[in-house]
């Protein structure tokens, strides 16, 4: 039996901000993470927002310092941290997210999370939604004997590693993808691979590289007022 797919981006996407950016904000104030560390990274955060460097090299080197910063830290100590920094910004969830994803788990969908932000924040978002943590891709950083050891174990912040890690997770599930009438959604050309992929490509408010390849596409382009009914009669068109 082929399995229909409803794959999200989580920044831009269902989350109005940054999660990883937000939880290391939290970590820096907690202590977790040195002044130096947490200064680089916010650097790197206020290049992007400047326009000054691609996004893409901007999150990348953002999580390399992340993942030095967490070196040495307890992993339970950081679950908590990560529940915390939920709990103070969840209301930046946008407001459609909740409905959503429950129209398409009750059209038997399986929903995916796949972001670059860190796993233990998209942890705490998908279980808001109870989304399995199985069904959940993000920024990995390697656990031994529940200390971080600062080693990345994975991190799919480009458009191939989002498609290659969306990959592998099919793979280990063994299972069929209904691609056709499958669903995605994203913000930017990073999610561009997937969105590529899906049958029924969505975009978010879009990057301008992403709009125009949208509009170039014929994909449909959304906001937060209107992703439901769009999504909605997108089933419609399938049954």
């Amino acid at each position: 039996m082929k399995i229909k797919l409803a794959v999200f981006d989580v920044d831009g996407t269902l989350f109005d901000g940054n999660l990883g950016i937000e939880f290391i904000k939290i970590l820096r104030q907690s202590g977790f993470s040195t002044d130096k560390i947490g200064k680089e990274i916010m650097n790197w955060y206020q290049k992007y927002k400047n326009g000054e460097v691609e996004k893409s090299v901007a999150v990348d080197e953002i999580y390399k310092l992340h993942a030095l910063g967490m070196k040495g830290t307890n992993e339970n100590e950081i679950k908590k941290i990560a529940l915390e920094t939920w709990q103070k910004i969840n209301e930046k969830m946008y407001k459609f997210v909740p409905k959503l994803i429950n129209f398409l788990k009750n059209k038997d969908y399986l929903v995916i999370l796949l972001s670059g932000s860190p796993i233990e924040m998209i942890k705490v978002f998908g279980n808001e939604l109870e989304i399995d943590e199985e069904n959940i891709i993000a920024g990995e950083i390697e656990i031994i004997d529940e200390i971080y050891t600062g080693n990345i174990v994975s991190y799919p912040g480009s458009a191939e590693q989002k498609i290659e890690a969306l990959s592998k997770l099919i793979e280990k599930r063994n299972i069929d993808i209904d691609w056709q009438n499958s669903v995605a959604m994203g913000d930017d050309e990073r999610d561009l691979k997937v969105l590529e992929k899906a049958g029924h490509p969505m975009v978010i408010n879009p990057s301008e590289k992403l709009k125009d390849f949208a509009q170039s596409n014929g994909w449909k382009i959304v906001d937060e007022n209107n992703i439901f009914s769009v999504v909605a009669g997108e089933d419609d068109t399938k049954n």
